[in-house]
């Protein structure tokens, strides 16, 4: 009897977050990915650092829900990791770029240049215009880099990398791309801040916070503006949908009246994030001179009802968010967790390895 045989899987995706550790495994299929495992595991200490002890625990965790191996690829924190914009010579030689980022990402940060460790490329368009010298670079302190992988390989874990988030989420989301516009805006929508992830023609070519637009600051509004505990306001803003534009009654006549001031909170909450990035994405239409394509959103945020619309709406924009089944195949055992955006990121760290063979610029 023939045994058929399962195609290899990924090292395990990764990304910590300040509440949950979210993990993803694929195995890579003839016509692209297939998602093996997902998990989202709750922080024992959300207002803490990580811990040997908490690592050991997500190990655990994961392994009783399908996780094979410990070659796992971990996202650089956010509050660690410094994404940098810089000009260089627009004719600097392809094989200078490293060393020239290197030296300006030092001078700028104001840092030793053999303090950190740096990943950097290319994101000024088409060689000879007026953005050729424009380089992206993602540096790490080693200090802090070292601490991470010591807590991951003290407990049993093998690092294969440390990858930039900028360039995980677009790696995850690179499959939704092939039909979108020149400029490709992502905004992955976490519980301390939004960032602002644009692709310029494929490459990472911008990236920024945007304003106090994280799902903690809107959960903080809503329960003091309802004298609820934050567990509570949390809950009730994950059932609301922004779109609902019914007059509310009187307070205390309807049911509903919770739920429609709290959309009304949550839209007024995120029209500092549509002013940005408008005004983020005017800059990116000038500088690279091509069609803004369809408005990507990641993050555990991203799964509100009618965020997608309410924000399609403001900015002039189609949107859509990018859950891992939305970028592919799904073993039935993951399904209850696919429509999941927070594990976006998790996903894009796990295909790390195999993009780096085919020569992805990171």
């Amino acid at each position: 009897m023939m045994r058929l045989l399962r195609p290899p899987t990924t090292p395990i995706g990764l990304d910590f977050g300040s509440r949950y550790v979210k993990a993803a495994q694929l195995a890579r299929l003839p016509n692209g990915w297939r998602i093996e495992a997902l998990a989202k595991v709750p922080r024992s200490d959300p207002a803490g650092p990580l811990t040997a002890n908490e690592v050991l625990r997500v190990k655990s965790a994961i392994a009783r829900q399908g996780f094979l191996g410990c070659r796992v690829v971990l996202a650089a924190p956010n509050d660690v990791a410094t994404t940098n914009l810089l000009d260089l010579p627009p004719n600097s030689p392809d094989d200078s770029i490293e060393q020239m980022a290197r030296m300006e990402v030092a001078r700028v940060r104001r840092i030793s240049p053999d303090s950190f460790e740096m990943s950097c490329w290319r994101a000024g368009g088409q060689a000879g215009g007026r953005n050729a010298g424009r380089v992206m670079a993602v540096a790490c302190p080693h200090q802090q880099a070292n601490q991470l992988l010591d807590l991951f390989e003290g407990a049993g874990f093998e690092v294969e990398a440390l990858d930039a988030p900028p360039c995980a989420l677009a790696r995850a989301c690179r499959t939704l791309l092939s039909e979108q516009g020149d400029i490709v805006p992502i905004v992955d929508i976490g519980w301390h801040a939004a960032w602002l992830l644009l692709l310029a023609r494929g490459e990472v070519a911008y990236h920024r916070t945007l304003g106090d637009c994280g799902m903690g600051s809107l959960v903080a509004q809503a329960a003091g503006r309802f004298h609820l505990e934050p567990r509570a306001a949390e809950q009730l803003l994950e059932g609301v949908n922004l779109t609902s534009r019914q007059q509310p009654r009187p307070l205390g006549e309807s049911d509903d009246q919770a739920g429609l001031e709290m959309a009304r909170l949550a839209r007024r909450h995120f029209h500092a994030m549509i002013d940005e990035l408008r005004t983020s994405l005017s800059y990116a239409s000038s500088q690279h001179q091509g069609k803004i394509g369809r408005l990507v959103l990641t993050g555990g945020c991203a799964n509100m009802p009618g965020l997608a619309e309410h924000l399609a709406g403001k900015s002039g924009l189609e949107a859509s968010v990018a859950a891992p089944a939305d970028l592919a195949e799904c073993d039935p055992s993951v399904l209850a967790r696919s429509a999941d955006a927070a594990l976006t990121q998790a996903v894009g760290l796990a295909q790390f390895q195999a993009a780096a063979r085919q020569g992805e610029t990171e």
